[in-house]
């Protein structure tokens, strides 16, 4: 990884993140945001105007690691995004950073109406191995109604519709623990919601729960 050669890769990375290419863009953010050096804001600044939304994104996680407070209200603020992609890039850059902070916005993601982005936020939450998170996590492996210790909003858990768009193929599945991820590009401008019987909607909470005794089996075994 660039990132990791220091003052050498500083050059080709902010040649990077003016590239052609979105991806190009997105990866040299967050290869800046994870050197460290505080020459990068000015340039990662510019990127938040990037025209691809996960290019600002990956921008917007990288100041934040630096420090930046109001970049961690924007990055907060793609949570409520209409696209589920948007808020899936989001939720893996809120894990990445971990902080406080971040697991009190990772647990609020929890009432996310998609179901998809439920199960990407529990993984999240798995991943990041905060104790802090397991009030929130035993409750949803239970199927109870929680409210944090952060004073959050009851969680209902809707029984939700599934949208065959291309998320689940495109965020980190839940059950790969795998950092090789990349942005979902050429998104369609529309999904089909189609309308699921009972079973379906059981086995969606059934799946949901599941990840979640998943992941408070590995926050717990992590403070053993």
């Amino acid at each position: 990884m660039l990132s990791g050669m220091g003052e050498t890769a500083l050059q080709p990375l902010l040649a990077a993140l003016i590239d052609q290419d979105d991806n190009v863009r997105y990866w040299a953010a967050r290869a800046l945001g994870d050197m460290g050096n505080k020459q990068v804001i000015e340039p990662l600044t510019v990127a938040l105007q990037d025209k691809d939304p996960y290019v600002r994104l990956s921008a917007t996680a990288a100041l934040t690691k630096l420090g930046d407070d109001k970049a961690f209200e924007t990055l907060i603020a793609a949570l409520e995004e209409d696209d589920e992609n948007v808020r899936a890039v989001a939720i893996l850059n809120l894990q990445e950073i971990g902080s406080e902070r971040a697991i009190e916005a990772l647990i609020t993601a929890l009432n996310d109406e998609n179901h998809d982005i439920r199960n990407l936020v529990v993984w999240a939450l798995g991943e990041v191995g905060d104790r802090r998170a397991l009030p929130a996590l035993e409750r949803l492996a239970y199927n109870e109604p929680w409210t944090s210790s952060w004073g959050l909003p009851e969680a209902d858990w809707p029984q939700d519709r599934v949208r065959p768009d291309p998320l689940q193929d495109r965020i980190m599945s839940v059950e790969d623990t795998s950092n090789d991820f990349s942005p979902p590009l050429d998104m369609p401008e529309q999904s089909v919601e189609v309308a699921i019987d009972e079973s379906q909607e059981e086995q969606i909470d059934e799946r949901l729960r599941d990840v979640a005794r998943e992941a408070i089996r590995r926050i717990k075994s992590r403070q053993q």
